[in-house]
């Protein structure tokens, strides 16, 4: 799409939609506190991008973090203005709305369902064939 940056680290498969001002691989927001400083960490991994993927306009993945991956699963559709975190897997097959935002190393199993305007805090696992309504605030991991 028009507007959309595609930045190093990233890898694409085939049949894959990315609609336009899109950010792509992009550092995310990790800060570091040494003394009284505060350091952006600089993040070293990979967005991997599965086959048959659609990714809404004014979208945001982050690239991993220490070396490791962002990773969104084969015919998982992406609404607009989502934001995912760093180190963040999606399973195949998810929907994800609209404005929905995914914190850190957070593991989305398969067929997953997030409704609009949901938020997911880092480090949760949703496990897969949960469905989350819309205006869903997730701060614990969810089994099906």
């Amino acid at each position: 799409g028009k507007k959309t940056v595609i930045k190093p680290h990233t890898t694409i498969n085939s049949g894959v939609i990315i609609q336009g001002q899109c950010v792509i691989s992009d550092s995310g927001y990790q800060i570091y506190r040494y003394k009284t400083k505060r350091l952006p960490i600089i993040h070293t991994g990979r967005v991997l991008i599965s086959d048959d993927v659609y990714i809404g306009p004014n979208t945001c993945i982050d690239r991993g973090l220490f070396g490791k991956n962002t990773y969104i699963g084969p015919r998982s559709k992406i609404g607009e203005q989502v934001n995912i975190g760093h180190n963040t897997k999606i399973g195949s097959e998810c929907i994800i709305g609209d404005k929905v935002t995914i914190g850190g190393n957070t593991l989305i199993g398969e067929k997953v369902h997030i409704g609009n305007n949901s938020v997911i805090s880092n480090r949760i696992n949703i496990s897969s064939h949960s469905v989350l309504k819309p205006e869903t605030i997730a701060t614990r991991g969810i089994s099906g």
